[in-house]
């Protein structure tokens, strides 16, 4: 039945998944569920912001330790049911602590209390307005384009300029995929110091390590059309310039009997 009203849906965590609901469709959507008692068997309080959006504690606890901590300890001393602890792959005091019930808002303020975390806050859905580019698969997870604690105001900025086609940016990385269905709208011809070639060589972001300079075109040039994300001047273009190449390099262990 979501699939009536929605344009996307993603999964969002162990728990719940997230729908991005039509424009057009949202107040059938709304009359449908007040309706009928067997869609839906929880909501959760929800808070409003300044600018008039909402936001959704999840069950997810995010946290950062002062110190090592036995982290499962502290939960079981303040008696905050929980499910899953996850560290964070970039910061090793950093967790995501799955809770059991609907009061991720409380036990983080219980948690923060302890005088034991530089910061405890629940995990938000945030409800925002249609921006006109959603149907670029990847946009959401664009999470500076968009936040509310760090945010490039890019939304704001494209209703004044997206940048232009006279505007030619040269992107001087490993090679860029000349290919890339997100990009080839936007790519002039380059330049590849590497093999001293006007074709710029670049593999594929999956299969070849030689991919940087891919990405950095894209932060700043992927066209607005349905496909990945979207460039911060979209409209602009890119010369892509090779000045070099990912090289492996193995590591070899000293002779048995290293000359003297």
């Amino acid at each position: 039945m979501l699939s009536d009203y929605c344009w996307r849906m993603d999964e969002y965590s162990s728990h719940f998944n997230k729908y991005y609901i039509k424009q057009d469709k949202y107040a059938e959507f709304m009359q449908t569920c007040i309706s009928n008692e067997t869609i839906i068997s929880l909501h959760s309080s929800n808070y409003a912001r300044n600018d008039t959006s909402s936001l959704y504690p999840t069950r997810i606890i995010h946290v950062k330790n002062k110190t090592n901590i036995n982290l499962q300890a502290v939960l079981t001393d303040y008696d905050i049911p929980f499910s899953n602890i996850v560290q964070s792959r970039y910061n090793n005091l950093e967790y995501a602590i799955y809770i059991t019930n609907d009061e991720a808002l409380y036990y983080s303020v219980v948690l923060y209390e302890t005088g034991l975390f530089d910061y405890s806050e629940p995990d938000f859905v945030v409800t925002t307005e249609l921006t006109g580019y959603e149907d670029n698969e990847f946009f959401f997870d664009q999470w500076a384009v968009h936040n509310p604690n760090i945010n490039m105001h890019l939304l704001q900025a494209w209703n004044i300029t997206t940048g232009h086609s006279n505007i030619k940016v040269a992107v001087i990385d490993n090679g860029v995929d000349i290919n890339h269905s997100d990009l080839v709208d936007n790519l002039l011809e380059g330049y590849d110091a590497v093999q001293d070639s006007t074709l710029v060589c670049c593999g594929e972001y999956e299969n070849n390590m030689d991919w940087h300079g891919t990405c950095c075109a894209g932060i700043i040039g992927a066209a607005n059309n349905e496909i990945g994300i979207v460039g911060v001047a979209h409209t602009s273009k890119i010369i892509p310039i090779r000045y070099g190449h990912h090289v492996k390099s193995y590591h070899r262990e000293p002779p048995d009997d290293p000359p003297t």
